[in-house]
C-alpha cells in the first residue's frame, strides 16, 4: 500500500531509527554470545583451578600424615629409650 498523505521527512526519520534501532539490537546480541563464550572459558578455568586445588588439599594432608607418623615413631622411640633407661636404673638399685 503507498501512502496518499503525510510528510516524507516524518517516514524517512522513523526508516533512520528503525536501521539504528535494529543495528544497536545486533551489536548487544554480538556482545552477550562474546560474554556467554568468556563466561564459559571462565567456568572451565574455575573448574581446572578447582581440580588443582582438590589436589594440592589432598597432597598437603598426605604431607600432614607423614609428619604426623613420622613425630609419633620419633616420640615411641623416645619412650622406649626413656623405658630402657627407667629399667636399667630399677636394676641397678
Amino acid at each position: 500500500m503507498i501512502p496518499k498523505k503525510g510528510n516524507f521527512s516524518y517516514f524517512n526519520q522513523i526508516k533512520s531509527q528503525q536501521f539504528f534501532i535494529r543495528d544497536e539490537i545486533n551489536r548487544i546480541k554480538t556482545q552477550i554470545i562474546m560474554l556467554e563464550n568468556r563466561k564459559k572459558e571462565l567456568f572451565e578455568e574455575l573448574k581446572k583451578a578447582n581440580i588443582e586445588y582438590e589436589k594440592v588439599k589432598y597432597l598437603q594432608i598426605q604431607e600432614i600424615k607423614k609428619i604426623i607418623k613420622k613425630n609419633r615413631l620419633k616420640e615411641a622411640r623416645e619412650m622406649d629409650e626413656i623405658a630402657i633407661l627407667l629399667r636399667n636404673l630399677n636394676e641397678k638399685r
